[in-house]
């Protein structure tokens, strides 16, 4: 029966990619990671046990958006409020600089533009976890500064799928001619706009009156309204993912944040997992080794986004190690970069190929953000011994 082989197929993919997460983490590595190459082993183009993607494309559908959910209730934009100015400047240097290397070497590898474009939106995210770990491990998460790259960091991912969301839209509009092309990102920030401000004034009235009539009920209505605004994005051919992530977003500035995020993360851990997983299947290994010196070029071309946080800091006259450390925590690629390769490829924009290049980014990126990471932990201790 469908449904038993069902069962079976996500018994497998969940204890692997548990499994898989558990190994990578232990090498200091991103376990999306090890999400990915579960897939791979498991997938269509593999020897062995596979599973067909078919049987679980709308569950990792639905993981996407628990993930993007769950990033959105990170960003309380209350917390951002007395570094706006330097986590938005991070943030637009940032993103101006990721972008344009990617659509600068898309077109330069001969790509079209769209594609080119398309490489430019997965360049711009870093990568939240792997950042937010390292800046942990370094100890440096409770200074000013290294809030303010926080911030930038979080933003990083609405960003990515700002960017994502008016790419694709051109994309599938075939918005061709400039005048065209700036009256439709127009129309899509104004429609983002007035959807974010009714959420703003609807979700948190919301939760309040379920709460008050009943206890604890506000964890299902916060999924129901994540769920309502990716489908309202997406019925105006937007993506879905920004609907949940601002979903997300308006929760977290409510007092009902907390407690929905400790009931929230399981499940989005649960269903992003299968996403991962997903993506993975859709890898063809035999063609890893053909496109990896272009993958290899496209890492220690993303390494400019460096800039985005040192430049301003550095401007500002924070010490040196803060802004060299700052510069490092936007190095590492993750899962909003493998998010905008599968939105890409859903629309026909992208081969699969780009699932693959952004798989190999994610790895030499990490790495060289680890190694970057205890650089930078070597001259704290220097400086500290001085």
């Amino acid at each position: 029966m469908l449904y038993d082989s069902l069962l079976l197929d996500l018994a497998i993919i969940v204890i692997a990619a548990e499994i898989g997460s558990i190994i990578f983490s232990k090498l200091k590595l991103s376990p999306i990671l090890g999400m990915l190459i579960v897939g791979i082993i498991f997938g269509p183009f593999s020897p062995g046990l596979s599973i067909d993607p078919a049987n679980i494309a709308d569950l990792a559908e639905l993981g996407a958006v628990f993930l993007m959910f769950n990033i959105g209730l990170e960003m309380d934009l209350n917390v951002f409020k007395k570094v706006k100015y330097t986590s938005s400047t991070i943030l637009i240097i940032g993103t101006l600089l990721s972008f344009g290397v990617g659509l600068s070497l898309g077109l330069a590898f001969g790509w079209d533009l769209m594609k080119a474009a398309f490489l430019g939106a997965m360049l711009v995210s870093t990568s939240t976890t792997m950042a937010l770990k390292f800046m942990s491990d370094l100890g440096t998460r409770h200074s000013m500064t290294m809030e303010a790259v926080a911030g930038s960091i979080v933003l990083d991912d609405l960003a990515g799928l700002i960017v994502m969301t008016i790419v694709s839209s051109i994309f599938v509009e075939e918005l061709t001619s400039v005048p065209k092309m700036v009256s439709g990102v127009a129309l899509i920030v104004v429609i983002m706009l007035v959807i974010i401000y009714m959420g703003s004034k609807i979700i948190p009235l919301t939760l309040e009156t379920t709460n008050n009539v009943s206890p604890g009920s506000e964890v299902l209505f916060s999924v129901g309204m994540c769920f309502l605004l990716a489908f309202i994005f997406s019925m105006l051919n937007l993506s879905s993912y920004m609907g949940a992530f601002f979903a997300g977003s308006i929760i977290a500035s409510t007092k009902y944040s907390t407690n929905v995020s400790v009931y929230i993360k399981p499940l989005s851990n649960l269903f992003s997992g299968i996403f991962f997983v997903s993506m993975g299947m859709m890898v063809d290994p035999t063609n890893l080794l053909p496109i990896l010196p272009i993958a290899l070029i496209i890492s220690l071309a993303s390494m400019v986004k460096f800039f985005g946080a040192f430049i301003p800091l550095y401007l500002k006259k924070v010490p040196l190690y803060d802004a060299i450390a700052g510069g490092i925590y936007l190095l590492p690629k993750g899962e909003v970069a493998i998010i905008v390769a599968g939105y890409g490829i859903s629309i026909g924009a992208l081969t699969s190929d780009f699932l693959s290049i952004g798989a190999i980014v994610m790895i030499v990126t990490s790495l060289i953000t680890a190694l970057a990471a205890r650089f930078v932990r070597d001259m704290n201790v220097s400086k500290n011994g001085a």
